[in-house]
């Protein structure tokens, strides 16, 4: 749900929403599942909380750049992807009460984590690749893939995952030029 941009309206959101489709009803129940902004203490929504984005029409975080969705077995989805605001790696997996969301990877100081993110399945647990880069040494950046590999068939956390660097690259100059 990248924004609305008709009839007037000029809205940027960058929600990641997740659609399941009724074969009964021939059409596509979509839910919000991350980005949408965070109220301050005793504000209410400007619009009913069962109507679209929950009500909210502000932005919140950019999340949902290079989504990569699988099903678990017992049919809920997961999702790994990129919050551009915050330049870390998110999951999000559905289960019987709802959306679970949780950061798998912080960025380290001044670098990104999670960019390009691609899930697949493997032995029926995901696995997740995605880019990292961050200080190097000599003015240079390194960046690294990272492989995120689950402990168990549907993880709820970061913990339920384990993280080894596939690749990683170290010679890249960055140079910076005032103007």
């Amino acid at each position: 749900n990248d924004a609305i941009l008709s009839e007037g309206d000029s809205e940027l959101y960058g929600d990641l929403v997740v659609g399941k489709y009724d074969m009964g009803k021939q059409s596509v129940e979509w839910k919000t599942v991350d980005g949408l902004p965070v109220l301050a203490d005793g504000k209410c929504a400007p619009s009913a909380a069962n109507s679209w984005r929950n009500g909210l029409a502000d932005s919140g975080d950019d999340v949902g750049l290079w989504t990569s969705l699988q099903v678990a077995a017992d049919g809920h989805p997961m999702v790994s992807y990129y919050d551009a605001t915050n330049h870390k790696l998110k999951y999000a997996v559905e289960n019987e009460d709802g959306w679970k969301v949780t950061t798998l990877r912080e960025p380290p100081t001044g670098g990104d984590a999670g960019r390009y993110s691609k899930m697949l399945m493997v032995g029926g647990k995901p696995v997740i690749a995605f880019l990292q880069y961050e200080s190097g040494n000599g003015g240079k950046t390194r960046s690294k893939v990272v492989v995120a590999r689950a402990n168990v068939d549907k993880p709820q956390e970061q913990g339920d995952f384990r993280f080894e660097d596939a690749a990683v690259g170290t010679e890249r100059l960055v140079v910076v030029a005032e103007v």
